[in-house]
């Protein structure tokens, strides 16, 4: 890298390469987050770069005295997390893991999505493999295939850098795969859910995701690709499913930036969520500092996908007022709203934002705890 580029590595929303044309995804957020969490620690992100040649990244911690502290061989280690440690204590005693067995590909590029709904399908008993584009969707289906490993069942963002999902499901099919591809998108407006069908896809749902909705369209696909009668009577009683959207909720636009009470997650006394919702809040914190900024007047290259990965992650965790005032603000982004009501819009969910930062920690505690008593 340059040294200009290396100048806006740290900063929330900024990447190296700023052009339309960059070949990778995401949000310019993971070092800001990553130098944020080091530097708690008493320890920090720093960087040598040389254009043309590489990088060297160097994450320091202050770790203490170390003198007789054993070495932990992380390939031994096979919790990834507290969370999924929780998880598969779980899956020991609980039976009712539909998704049990089951391979599923997810192919999705937003870290929170990412995060959320791999928990979901494995709390289901499924195990999940993470492509963070559509290209890599594709060579993993393929290799999948080929080494005779193949997946149940692909879950595939439409929204991806690279190659988007409406092209990876539509090379898919166009080379015979005929395992189930199932949409997730962000975008419900009338007309989507047939576009996704379109393109090769085999169903379709929206995010936030809705859990019961996804683990069941899973199972209806795997058992409809399966075709064996022991697998449809898994299914067998169950209500039918409402195929539209659900209606987002609205936003309360006389709630001015950072008033009104504390927002807790709805899914707060779910303990399977706790860490989840706490790591998700903490990302959320660094959003809203590079939110506040451009409502300052600082310029971003492009507000809209940051702005989409938030209307399509917040409801997952709980939070469905940030989705609704995030799918708000890109209305305006992409259309021709004036300045003056993007702002507005804007100043809602920055907000919002500020509401839960409030209520993080003590608040979501005192509300397990009242669930668990």
């Amino acid at each position: 890298m340059t040294p200009e580029q290396g100048q806006r590595l740290f900063r929330p929303f900024s990447q190296a390469d700023a052009s339309t044309t960059r070949k990778f995804g995401g949000t310019g957020l993971g070092l800001a987050i990553s130098r944020q969490l080091a530097r708690a620690v008493g320890g920090d992100v720093t960087y040598v770069s040389q254009p043309g040649v590489g990088s060297t990244f160097t994450v320091t911690i202050a770790t203490g005295p170390l003198s007789g502290v054993p070495l932990v061989n992380p390939t031994s280690h096979a919790p990834e997390s507290e969370e999924e440690s929780t998880m598969l204590s779980n899956q020991a005693t609980d039976k009712s893991k539909p998704l049990a067995g089951r391979r599923i590909l997810l192919a999705e590029d937003g870290p929170d999505n990412q995060h959320l709904i791999s928990l979901r399908l494995r709390q289901a008993g499924a195990a999940v493999e993470l492509a963070e584009d559509g290209r890599i969707a594709l060579e993993m289906a393929q290799t999948a295939e080929a080494s005779c490993q193949p997946f149940d069942l692909i879950f595939m963002d439409m929204q991806m850098p690279e190659m988007d999902g409406y092209a990876a499901t539509s090379r898919l099919r166009s080379e015979g795969y005929r395992r189930p591809i199932v949409a997730l998108t962000a975008h419900a407006m009338s007309g989507d859910r047939e576009k996704c069908l379109a393109a090769g896809c085999d169903d379709y749902t929206t995010k936030p995701i809705d859990n019961q909705r996804m683990i069941q369209i899973a199972l209806e696909q795997v058992v409809r690709f399966a075709g064996s009668a022991s697998a449809a009577a898994v299914l067998e009683g169950e209500a039918v499913r409402d195929e539209s959207p659900a209606e987002p909720a609205t936003v309360d636009s006389a709630t001015a930036p950072g008033s009104g009470e504390p927002l807790v997650s709805e899914l707060a006394g779910d303990p399977d969520m706790t860490d989840a919702i706490d790591r998700y809040v903490a990302r959320l914190r660094t959003t809203t500092e590079g939110l506040a900024r451009v409502l300052a007047g600082e310029p971003v290259s492009d507000l809209v996908p940051i702005v989409h990965q938030m209307k399509g992650a917040a409801g997952g965790y709980g939070f469905p007022q940030i989705t609704a005032a995030a799918a708000e603000l890109e209305q305006c982004l992409k259309g021709s709203a004036p300045p003056s009501e993007r702002e507005a819009a804007l100043a809602r969910l920055i907000g919002l934002c500020r509401r839960v930062e409030a209520a993080s920690g003590s608040a979501h505690a005192r509300q397990l705890q009242e669930v668990v008593q």
